[in-house]
């Protein structure tokens, strides 16, 4: 796909946004014409996500032309890597034109956030220069509209390709014409050796991100809170290092503002399953590496309409080795002045403060957050944490799948410990050391088995399901789990 072509648009409705989820919106633009190419709507994986229906509501004409902008939602790092990669060029060959984005919340400009304004400023593109289309549809004379020069690959499965004009990987003109537009700024790069990108000023950050920041710095290694920079300073400190070490987060995205760079990039990964932006950096840097830095992610919120765990909102369980682990690949040792029990007070703290804010959530109860947070302990290993946490998260419970083993705390440490040294895989398979310890009967063993199985799969499918969903009996056969155990 040429990300230079461009299609006009004659009397063109634009829908406004109407689905709940803040990164498919539902809206976009409408045409008549069968001939519409794929790609002037929201792609995902090869795949369209963003063709909307048409409505039967009243739309206002507005006169004159525009180029299409996109989702404008409030989330930056979405928005840079599904939006933005519209704007390069479209900016550049209609230089002062019209802008049109979707925006389900307030549309007036002083309530947009400053970053989406930081971003279309990088391409000389003012706020008066933008429309939005809010909660009713409009038809527009005329809209110009450039695909997206690359998009979100969720799927790392290479036959589900999907279009094959839409593979979403960036072509080289583009990554060209992006490092030629910083040079056009006239901004120097800034050189560091490594360069620490932390999310431990946002919500969401591994356990422990604070300690991890005191260490770095003591190592020499420059720490930086993107969300702290203006959008020219972060670009002129990604061109300039040597080695980039990101905590898993949107600054992945706003990397994609640069082409290609002679740079090594670490990514310490808080969800284990998603190489975020994986397609889109590969191009980018000499080399790319992606490190599971925690056992999983604590669950406990979830989508009140929908009833399935909101990851976004739990807590990513720091495993301490694995990160000491990580950083010796870019080459900082910091097993040195490591304090592993300092450490892992701060991430069970962080663990604490964590479920009591879940305890707050008015609209969402606190036996089912309570129930995500221990099947998703148990998945990791943690099992001596679950009821500490689920206890925290609703103070009235007085019976759950732990209680019959919260007197036997010794055991479930040590049972905790062993799982942890050998590894979740090599629990899943019942190594011999798992078997030796556990001392059960063959029956329990299998119930072990597909119990682990079980809580490590919904885990893996990006968070858990609550009680309804869950597999049948797996109530009673964890009561009857812990009963043996405990004896």
């Amino acid at each position: 796909m040429n990300p230079r072509e461009s299609r006009v648009l004659k009397q063109v409705r634009i829908e406004a946004a109407h689905l709940p989820n803040d990164h498919v919106h539902g809206g976009g633009p409408v045409h008549a014409s069968s001939d519409i190419p794929d790609w002037v709507y929201q792609v995902r994986d090869g795949q369209v996500v963003g063709r909307p229906p048409a409505t039967t509501r009243a739309a206002d004409l507005l006169p004159g032309s525009f180029v299409w902008g996109g989702w404008a939602g409030d989330h930056p790092g979405h928005f840079m890597a599904e939006h933005v990669p519209r704007l390069l060029f479209a900016s550049q060959e209609h230089p002062g034109s019209k802008w049109i984005f979707i925006r389900r919340s307030n549309p007036s400009h002083a309530a947009v956030p400053g970053w989406f304004w930081d971003i279309l400023g990088w391409f000389d593109i003012e706020p008066d220069q933008v429309t939005f289309v809010h909660d009713a549809p409009v038809t527009v004379e005329e809209l110009l509209v450039y695909p997206q020069a690359e998009h979100v690959r969720f799927a790392l499965d290479e036959t589900r390709e999907g279009l094959e004009s839409l593979a979403g990987v960036p072509n080289t003109a583009y990554l060209t014409a992006l490092n030629d537009l910083f040079a056009s700024k006239g901004l120097e790069p800034w050189t560091n050796d490594v360069v620490y990108l932390s999310r431990a000023g946002l919500p969401g950050h591994f356990g422990g991100e604070l300690y991890l920041e005191q260490e770095l710095t003591q190592q020499g290694v420059l720490v930086i809170r993107p969300e702290q920079l203006s959008i020219s300073d972060q670009l002129r400190l990604y061109a300039g290092a040597k080695k980039l070490i990101f905590a898993e987060g949107s600054a992945l995205h706003f990397r994609q503002l640069l082409g290609y760079v002679d740079q090594d990039v670490l990514v310490l990964q808080r969800r284990p399953f998603r190489p975020t932006a994986i397609k889109q950096l590969q191009p980018r840097v000499n080399a790319l590496v992606y490190k599971p830095v925690v056992y999983g992610v604590v669950q406990g919120p979830y989508n009140p309409k929908y009833h399935i765990p909101q990851e976004d909102k739990g807590f990513p369980y720091t495993d301490c080795d694995r990160l000491l682990s990580a950083f010796q690949w870019a080459g900082v040792d910091l097993s040195t002045h490591w304090n592993s029990v300092e450490a892992e007070d701060q991430v069970l703290e962080e663990l604490k403060q964590w479920a009591q804010g879940v305890r707050d959530i008015p609209e969402l109860s606190p036996v089912k957050c309570a129930y995500n947070a221990e099947i998703s302990l148990m998945a990791m290993g943690a099992i001596s944490l679950a009821p500490t946490i689920g206890k925290i998260i609703d103070p009235t419970r007085a019976y759950g799948f732990f209680q019959d083993i919260r007197p036997h705390q010794a055991y479930a440490r040590r049972l905790e410990d062993r799982i942890s040294q050998d590894s979740l895989a090599a629990h899943r398979a019942n190594s011999p050391a798992v078997r030796a310890l556990l001392t059960i009967d063959a029956k329990v063993l299998r119930s072990v088995r597909s119990l682990r199985r079980a809580a490590v799969s919904v885990v893996k499918r990006g968070g858990l399901v609550l009680a309804p969903k869950l597999p049948a009996g797996l109530r009673t056969k964890l009561n009857a789990l812990y009963s043996r155990l405990a004896k």
